[in-house]
């Protein structure tokens, strides 16, 4: 199921995320419905589906990290706090308690549960993600690998969330996508800039989008809070929730002004 769900999904859909839930809504019923599966002797999981009656209590789950990490919320915005400091992680985290794990060299790395998430970048106040396998801070139990015979499960409905986890199990870390916007004064400041300075600014903007890439700096008791240094150019932004609002696109000289 989750090598089907890779294939026909996973990096196919543009469009924001409720679109993304709309396609999966109608993946799963397609899956669950009409697709007659060979282990099941031809038959749809949906056919043969049974709701357990062990009444499920949702709530968030608590980690438990080794006494040398330090446990910290993420708020509702995203943001860690830590030292006097905020760091943004991300949404799909609220609520959740990341560990922070400071290395010998001083470095913030972060795990959610037993998944190194990547570290805290002390300049920009932003996650840059661990680009190596996923380390494991304790040691786990070993499991007998599944069963080849049980190849089929019936997909449940599964909220952002849950996604968000799946593909954690699966690659090293889930690489965040931000929706570009932008204000009315930021387009009146591009089209005073140069042509060729324009291009160079709306490249840097867009790779802005993946995992907030690029000369990114965090403001002090400024706002915007956020800068993104373009050769002597500097786009001012703020960071809500998935998306990246352009307030400012200013020389350098003129930016904090």
């Amino acid at each position: 199921m989750h090598l089907d769900m890779s294939k026909e999904l996973e990096g196919q859909i543009d469009g924001d995320i409720r679109f993304h839930q709309k396609i999966f809504e109608k993946w799963r019923k397609e899956f669950n419905e009409e697709r007659p599966h060979e282990s099941l002797e031809m038959k749809t999981p949906g056919s043969i589906y049974k709701e357990s009656e062990i009444e499920y209590e949702p709530g968030l789950v608590e980690f438990e990290y080794p006494k040398n990490y330090k446990s910290r919320n993420v708020n509702n915005r995203g943001f860690v706090n830590y030292k006097g400091k905020r760091y943004f992680i991300g949404n799909p985290f609220n609520g959740y308690n990341m560990g922070i794990q400071i290395d010998r060299n001083g470095q913030l790395n972060v795990w959610f549960g037993n998944n190194l998430l990547g570290y805290f970048d002390k300049e920009s106040l932003l996650l840059v993600p661990e680009k190596n396998d996923i380390f494991k801070p304790r040691k786990k139990r070993k499991v007998l690998p599944m069963s080849w015979r049980i190849s089929v499960t019936y997909v449940g409905r599964l909220d952002h969330w849950d996604l968000y986890l799946k593909i954690i199990e699966k690659v090293i870390y889930l690489t965040m996508k931000y929706e570009i916007n932008f204000k009315p004064t930021s387009i009146k400041d591009l089209k005073k800039i140069d042509k060729q300075s324009q291009k160079n600014i709306i490249n840097k903007i867009e790779k802005m989008s993946d995992n907030l890439a690029g000369d990114i700096k965090k403001l002090t008791n400024f706002t915007p809070e956020y800068r993104l240094r373009v050769g002597n150019y500097r786009v001012l932004f703020e960071i809500e929730n998935n998306k990246i609002i352009i307030y400012k696109i200013k020389h350098r000289n003129d930016s904090y002004k």
